[in-house]
């Protein structure tokens, strides 16, 4: 009898777990289904219809809504949440970035950590998380600290209030700030630095703009014009566009000094042969911007493929001597 003692305590001590973890992610969500309990868990709908059942015995309000999803009743919870909306976000920010942490142990440590704290927040909270889950991308490392104070804030608190902002921005190669009115659709983070993704009423399109080029940003008061596609589908269109490959060589003496900004432009990967580094790039921007950027090397580096670009460079070389001509 001993074993058989010993293995119905397992299964109560992971029926027991079970149970608790689905208490948190009703907490933690607005509403929850079946099916995503399910996949997260590991086991068959029918015992998390038994341990939905069991949660309501216990005491626990669980509420099925029409769509098939569960949510605990409005109201309950064991104590008040005492996040700020701003908490709220820096929370956000912080799983974003843990769910790209190198270590698998870590973020999934970190997932626990988080469904246990989202579930103190209060139902409207819940819900502004739930929008924003989607609202902001997290992808590679930043040095960068010329950002304004409080500019993610603005930015995340005009996508939830639908409110339209208005900045001053200084554009690549550019010395004076335009002003544009914007309507943010999303926040994300690529390649060093913060961006946002917002429709710019001046050009009637869609712009990434670059978060530390910002110089002012203050709330108008005037409401968007009309609902924007989430940022995935709008990062998905923009990740269509074609990509140049690009080949460059130069000599390892020199070659550290294009490390700094060579990520920008799509780097993929170096090699060195005869004592000369070779870097290629996939890069979504123009000729013409790669060719300005290796303006400054343009003594040291060959382009060796595509041509377009070494001759944009030529074009950009040409153009230099002549303007210091008319000014000498």
């Amino acid at each position: 009898m001993a074993p058989y003692c010993t293995f119905a305590v397992m299964d109560d001590k992971k029926r027991f777990d079970r149970i608790l973890e689905i208490y948190f992610l009703l907490q933690s969500r607005a509403v929850v289904s079946a099916q995503e309990l399910t996949d997260r868990l590991g086991v068959s709908q029918r015992t998390i219809y038994r341990d939905l059942r069991a949660l309501n015995d216990a005491g626990v309000p669980v509420v099925n809504d029409a769509e098939g999803g569960y949510s605990l009743l409005d109201g309950f919870r064991l104590q008040p949440s005492a996040f700020s909306r701003e908490e709220m976000q820096s929370i956000l920010i912080a799983e974003k970035m843990m769910q790209k942490h190198e270590t698998l142990s870590v973020r999934q440590q970190f997932e626990n950590v988080a469904v246990k704290i989202r579930s103190s927040f209060r139902f409207s909270q819940k819900a502004e998380f739930s929008e924003l889950q989607n609202k902001l991308n997290y992808h590679a490392g930043s040095d960068s600290q010329s950002y304004l104070p409080g500019i993610i804030d603005t930015l995340l608190n005009s996508i939830v209030t639908e409110e339209v902002l208005a900045v001053s921005y200084i554009k690549a190669e550019e010395v004076d700030a335009e002003q544009r009115e914007i309507e943010p659709v999303g926040v994300y983070y690529e390649n060093k630095f913060w961006y946002t993704l917002a429709y710019c009423r001046l050009r009637g399109d869609y712009r990434n703009f670059r978060l530390d080029r910002v110089k002012h940003i203050r709330e108008t008061g005037k409401k968007f014009s009309s609902s924007h596609p989430s940022l995935d589908e709008l990062r998905t269109v923009d990740n269509k566009l074609p990509l140049w490959d690009v080949k460059i060589k130069l000599s390892i003496r020199y070659a550290h000094y294009l490390s700094w900004d060579r990520d920008n432009f799509g780097f993929t990967q170096e090699y060195i042969q005869d004592k000369m580094v070779y870097m290629l790039f996939k890069c979504r921007h123009c000729p013409k911007a790669f060719a300005r950027w290796l303006l400054g090397y343009a003594d040291v580096v060959e382009i060796i493929e595509p041509e377009l670009v070494r001759d944009e460079l030529k074009r950009l070389l040409a153009s230099a001597s002549a303007f210091q001509d008319t000014r000498g």
